[in-house]
């Protein structure tokens, strides 16, 4: 039904737009030699014809656009054919331009159709929507929510080499008047003895050696 109401309002539309600039045409010259001749009777009926073909030529329009909703289903579709086929009717009781009874006529019947239509999917699309919806609730029906996994965290390796890890250096243990000071390396032991923190007549004893020897030995 909206394939045809959709036909129905294309081919009036097309018909009634090529009627309507005829009809406005005629009536445009006939006011004219109305004015020229000066006779109201023929000056009101032309008149009238082009109030009527401006009327025809707007439904024609709305008609199109509504057969275009009609043919996808809308409800704006029928109503806009409703609404062209009422001019059509009031520009044919209103001016000598009768064959827009016509045309407001294939409009309502296309409204008609339009009526019944809207709102409904083909067959094929109601039998597709009837066979996914039990497979789609089955689906959803299988679907178990995994429980969110706690972020683990990787530590990252050195990319340096063991062999290339720079050694800490051995410290000595340094002892002054039989009190030991602390512990040092060889580096910080000179230094310490070139500020004076330290004298060379101080103790040292290594982890290898065999018995204490004076600072001022370390090379």
């Amino acid at each position: 039904m909206k394939v045809t109401a959709f036909i129905l309002s294309l081919l009036a539309g097309i018909f009634s737009t090529f009627q309507s600039f005829i009809v406005g045409f005629a009536g445009a010259v006939g006011t004219g030699l109305a004015k020229v001749a000066n006779d109201q009777k023929i000056k009101h009926e032309a008149g009238g014809m082009v109030g009527a073909a401006f009327l025809v030529f707007t439904a024609a329009i709305l008609a199109f656009v509504g057969g275009a909703f009609t043919l996808k289903g809308r409800t704006a579709g029928w109503v806009l054919l409703t609404i062209s086929a009422c001019l059509c009717f009031f520009a044919a009781s209103n001016s000598v331009f009768n064959d827009a009874n016509v045309w407001g006529g294939v409009y309502a019947f296309s409204a008609f159709l339009g009526f019944f239509s809207a709102g409904k999917k083909p067959t094929a699309a109601r039998m597709y929507d009837a066979h996914s919806e039990p497979s789609r609730i089955r689906r959803q029906a299988r679907v178990t929510v995994q429980p969110r996994q706690p972020a683990i965290s990787i530590p990252v390796r050195s990319l340096t080499p063991v062999s290339a890890q720079p050694m800490s250096a051995p410290k000595l243990t340094v002892a002054r008047g039989g009190n030991v000071v602390g512990e040092f390396t060889k580096a910080e032991i000179q230094q310490h003895v070139t500020n004076g923190l330290l004298a060379a007549s101080d103790w040292f004893w290594d982890a290898g050696a065999n018995d204490w020897k004076p600072l001022s030995s370390i090379q």
